[in-house]
Formats: structure tokens, sequence, C-alpha cells
């Protein structure tokens, strides 16, 4: 990471930083390291500290969380917030659509107290500079005439959109030509290391021993590890005895033979699988499963549509959403795409009997999480960052 920094600052680029929970000595080498902003404070406590440390603050509102309240109480003490934006992280698409984007986010945060302006001017001014957009943030000679017009400054949909001055959308219906789909992208599925049922099962070692198990969400937001006496039949590493156990592969999508299998507990998970491609950072094939062959099925169902998202019980494929662009986005509208987000979102769900959501896969496999990480190249202790051995 240092080296990849050093490769920003050289080139005098913006460094979006990344530190839930960073305070004191730590947060102040985080700073001379390079990154200049944060979007995931926490507390109250630890984003007034930021500011104070003058760090861009970032306060946020997802699908995942909402530390919104928090972060402005922070900040509501300080007489100064020029470096205080809004932002939007891991959002569905429905959530868009239907409660709007950045709007949705200055709603909120007005609604947790602050002044509309000041929220507004979070959204808009300060972001732009944030980012070094001179002429972008304001309505005022030199800036761009990227404009919206709305009955009240309380964050709902704009009646009529402005780009660079021109009429670009009117009560929430878009006025441009549409676009008609027709670039073409590459298949970036390349599953080397997958050819059958099989490679999802974990081979048991000769001698009886203890095997690695990731705890989901283990006293606290993180993935935990912890080594447990697993039964063995026929060779591998056995489950279906336990309900609250699955397994999780993660499986290198981009030409590498490598792949991670172990098992999860307490994901919430009920049989069948559930596999996606949107997998930060990574964004390896990253499934959840109950059963082999589902897990199988879901991979061969993304492989052919480029990757994105399956949900598979029993044989039958109950959702899926393709995402050829990348194998993480859709040349569909936002009108037909986010009912097929929702609808995968809620096979999900109901497999999953309302304990995970497809934002919880999404960070599986974000190994600068200090928590447990599954990788391709096997299970991370995101603290240390050293790998912990699948048997001891």
């Amino acid at each position: 990471m240092s080296r990849i920094i050093s490769q920003g600052l050289k080139r005098n680029l913006y460094l979006q930083g990344h530190a839930p929970r960073l305070e004191g000595n730590a947060l102040a080498a985080y700073l001379l390291a390079g990154p200049e902003s944060d979007h995931e404070c926490r507390s109250a406590r630890e984003c007034g500290e930021k500011v104070r440390q003058g760090m861009h603050v970032n306060l946020k509102t997802s699908s995942l969380s909402n530390h919104l309240p928090d972060a402005l109480e922070g900040i509501r003490d300080h007489r100064w917030h020029d470096s205080v934006s809004l932002c939007t992280d891991d959002v569905h698409a429905g959530v868009i659509y239907s409660e709007g984007h950045l709007n949705r986010v200055v709603g909120k945060a007005i609604g947790y107290g602050a002044h509309p302006l000041d929220a507004i001017r979070y959204a808009s001014y300060n972001a732009a500079r944030e980012y070094g957009f001179d002429d972008l943030g304001a309505i005022a000679p030199g800036y761009v005439a990227d404009m919206q017009l709305v009955d009240a400054l309380d964050g709902r949909q704009p009646s009529h959109v402005f780009c660079r001055g021109k009429l670009v959308a009117e009560k929430g219906r878009y006025l441009g030509s549409p676009y008609d789909g027709g670039l073409s992208f590459p298949n970036t599925m390349k599953l080397s290391c997958l050819t059958g049922p099989g490679d999802f099962r974990l081979k048991a070692p000769a001698s009886p021993g203890e095997t690695l198990v990731i705890y989901s969400k283990y006293d606290g937001p993180f993935n935990k590890a912890f080594y447990e006496t697993l039964p063995a039949e026929d060779g591998y590493i056995r489950i279906r005895q336990d309900p609250d156990l699955a397994m999780a592969c993660v499986c290198n999508r981009h030409g590498l033979n490598q792949r991670t299998v172990v098992p999860i507990r307490n994901f919430g998970i009920t049989g069948g699988a559930i596999a996606t491609t949107v997998s930060h950072d990574c964004h390896n094939l990253t499934m959840i499963y109950r059963d082999p062959e589902d897990a199988w099925i879901a991979a061969e169902t993304l492989k052919k549509s480029g990757g994105g998202i399956a949900v598979v019980l029993d044989g039958k494929v109950l959702a899926s959403l393709a995402l050829p662009v990348a194998g993480l986005m859709s040349q569909l509208s936002v009108d037909s795409l986010a009912p097929q987000v929702e609808q995968v979102e809620k096979a999900v769900y109901d497999l999953c009997a309302g304990k995970s959501s497809l934002l919880k896969m999404s960070t599986f496999a974000l190994a600068a999480l200090p928590g447990a990480i599954m990788t391709d190249k096997g299970v991370l202790d995101g603290a240390s960052q050293t790998f912990m051995p699948v048997f001891r």
C-alpha cells in the first residue's frame, strides 16, 4: 500500500482515506502517510478528532451502516466546517432509484439537525474543493452550470436537473437519448481454479485435528476465526449435521489457479448457495453455500453471464443478476436494473432467514479489514496481515 500511495503522491493525486476507528497517534501516522480524508467515522469523538487533526471527513449513510447522526454530533461544536463533505458508499440501486443519491443523504443530515444550507454545502461546494475541482459546487460566475430545482431545501428529489446549463431531466424523467447498450466488453470470468462441484468441498487432513472456522460478525462488526473439531466423511470435512455451519469459498476469477475453502458459522444461510463477483477489493468470485452442487451451478451461471450475483437452491437458480462489465456493472438502465437487484436481494434474504445481505458478502473478502478475511490465497488475519492455517 505504501508503494501504491507513493505513486499517487508523485502525481499530486487525491488520496481517499479509509480509516475506521483510527484515533490518537495512529491517526497522526496515517495522515503523515498521505491520505487526506476519511469516510468511515464511526463515532462523534472519532469524527471530531479527525477534523481537529486537519482531515477532511466525508459523512455518509449507506445500505450497510448509518453513522451520520454520530458524525454530525462530533462536528457540531466546531466553528468551521470547510473540511466536511457528504458521501454515499455501498448503496443499493433500488435505494438510489426510489430515494435519491446525495440528495437522500442531504435530507437525512437535515433530519438529524444539520442546517439545510450547511448540508447542501457539504454535498456540493465542500466536496468539489476536497477533490480540487475549482469550477464545480456553486452557482456563480466561472462555475459549470450544474443545477437542480427543488421546492424546498430538505433533500427532496429535484423537479428539474441541469447539466452545463442544459435541462437533462424533468420530474424524474431523463430527457436525453437513452444508452443503447451497444458497447461490448470481454468476459472477465477466468475460473481456471474450478472444474466441478468437488472443488467446493474441503479435503480433511490425514490425521485428526482442528479446522479453522470463520465466525460471521462475531462479538462486533468484523468476522473472527476459531479452530473447531469438525467431523470428516469420505475424506472431506462434513457440515451437514450442523445447521449453523456453511462453507465459504473465494476463487480467483482473473486467470490464477487459486481458491480457498473454509467453513463459516452463523452466516445464516439455510441451504443452497449464494455467489457474487462484487467483492471488495479483489472482486474475485465469493461464495457462501451449504451444497457444493448448488455452488457449482451458481459459479457456472456467473461464468456464462460474465459475472454478477446468483442464488441457487436444490439445483434451481432462484435469482440472478448479470453484471457483464468487468463482473461489476450492468448496461441496463436503472429502471430495468433496480427490480432485478431487489429480486436478488430478496432471494438472499429468504435463503438466509433475514440474517445476511449481499452487501455483507461484498465485504467478506476485503483484506484491509481487521477481522478474519477470506482471500483466494488463504484466510487472512487482517490485523496482523498474516495467513492462518486451515488445519492445525
